[in-house]
């Protein structure tokens, strides 16, 4: 059986989002592109509403092309998985050969992560299983 796509997972957990466009990333200053602030909404099966915002960069290449759900959420998701590295293999796994902004990098994708995990909650696993759009 195929895994599911990310648009499969966000309609069957009704995960919604609207990007609004921002003037930067505060992840990101120098990083010359289109920025967009995510916001994300869903209902978890205790009835409780979760809320996630996050900003998302994009290349100008790209024209001002909004930032969609899935992209964001695949890109979030991704990030999921470097948080359970330790530092060290962090660094030698994505290549940092500067240390210093690597280890600053690390410790931004582990606290972006947390709040991944807590928006989606029992989902948080599930959602490492799906595959990107693309």
């Amino acid at each position: 059986m195929a895994r599911q796509t990310m648009k499969d997972f966000i309609a069957a957990n009704g995960i919604t989002g609207k990007a609004t466009w921002t003037d930067s990333n505060p992840s990101m200053p120098d990083f010359r592109g289109d920025h967009w602030r995510m916001a994300f909404a869903r209902t978890d099966e205790d009835g409780k509403r979760r809320r996630l915002s996050v900003v998302f960069s994009k290349g100008y290449g790209l024209n001002g092309k909004p930032a969609t759900v899935e992209e964001v959420m695949t890109c979030i998701v991704g990030d999921l998985s470097y948080s359970d590295m330790d530092e060290d293999e962090f660094l030698r796994e994505l290549g940092y050969t500067d240390e210093k902004n690597g280890r600053k990098v690390y410790r931004a994708t582990c606290k972006l992560a947390a709040r991944v995990r807590a928006f989606l909650g029992d989902l948080a696993d599930e959602a490492c299983t799906v595959r990107s759009d693309d």
